[in-house]
């Protein structure tokens, strides 16, 4: 029983616009139900608007940003593609994009304002 009222109370956060939100729909809070529903047999109401949602941060760089209009930063791009990764998606073009971002983040000269923002997204995505 207790599973059950763990996923309505998170598929109660879930928005028109396909992602999940705590004032607003964001990246970080979409990747955190959907990683968190998974454990649970269960998955956001609509996957592919979800899907969708998550697309639409992607910035022509290549990278992901916590919300739409949000310049790339490398947290928002890794919970990205895993959450896009554990829903399913597979076009693999948007997440070599996504990789080659981050890879480029690591080899240029990173600000100081960008050193925390540096997780390690797993080649086995793109496997």
């Amino acid at each position: 029983m207790m599973h059950k009222d763990t996923v309505r109370w998170i598929l109660r956060f879930f928005e028109a616009d396909g992602g999940f939100k705590s004032t607003f729909s964001d990246v970080w809070c979409t990747y955190a139900a959907v990683k968190t529903l998974s454990p649970l047999n269960s998955r956001p109401r609509d996957p592919e608007k979800c899907t969708e949602f998550l697309l639409r941060n992607q910035n022509p760089d290549g990278g992901f940003g916590w919300k739409v209009g949000a310049y790339s930063d490398v947290w928002s791009t890794h919970y990205t593609v895993e959450a896009l990764t554990e829903l399913g998606f597979d076009d693999i073009s948007i997440l070599e994009r996504a990789c080659e971002w981050v890879q480029k983040c690591y080899s240029d000269n990173p600000s100081p304002i960008q050193l925390f923002k540096f997780p390690l997204i797993s080649p086995n995505i793109l496997k």
